[in-house]
């Protein structure tokens, strides 16, 4: 797993998307890679360093011809793909699994060892980092962090200040003064 530069992450990001969907789906359903890596490897040039500049075009050419290709040659493709990006940018567990070999004709991820499909807890659940969730990226995370949500254990001892009883409504004449309340009624005529 590479440890690349944060821009040229970024900007290679996009790539990782369509081959979550390969995971799932096989790479037999996968259209339009060859243009997307082109125009994802083209934005990317601009981050990248010399050394990392070769990798680029070895990733654009992993896919030369991916739409006309054979479900082998596909596969291979993938597999390529999936090794050079893994040097630019740190690759999740799922996507890595595409580099090795795949099971029967249909394009979906062989069995993965069991140690390797589970990751090692750490000593204490609640202790574990917010950007490890799923659905939470960098920017959640750092939103989370602004208001001091760093773990698990964080988010679930962050409970609500008060709570309001909604479940009743009642009309303006019920409601008491100086209290929130959820009122009913109908408007019959506004002005303006």
């Amino acid at each position: 797993m590479g440890q690349g530069d944060p821009g040229l992450s970024l900007a290679l990001s996009p790539l990782l998307q369509p081959l979550r969907f390969a995971t799932r789906a096989g790479v037999s359903r996968l259209t339009g890679l060859e243009a997307l890596v082109a125009k994802v490897v083209e934005q990317a040039r601009a981050y990248a360093s010399e050394a990392s500049a070769a990798r680029l075009e070895r990733l654009a050419q992993s896919v030369h011809g991916f739409d006309e290709s054979s479900e082998a040659d596909r596969q291979r493709a993938i597999a390529a793909l999936v090794q050079e990006l893994g040097a630019l940018l740190p690759i999740p567990l799922e996507i890595s699994a595409l580099a090795r070999p795949v099971s029967g004709g249909s394009g979906k991820l062989a069995a993965m060892p069991v140690q390797a499909t589970v990751p090692k807890a750490p000593a204490d659940p609640l202790s574990t980092p917010v950007i490890h969730l799923r659905g939470v990226g960098p920017a959640i995370a750092e939103k989370l962090e602004a208001k001091g949500l760093r773990t698990v254990g964080d988010l679930l001892l962050n409970l609500p200040r008060k709570y309001e009883d909604r479940r009743t409504p009642r009309t303006v004449a019920q409601a008491p003064i100086g209290e929130r309340s959820v009122i009913a009624g109908r408007i019959i005529k506004a002005q303006r």
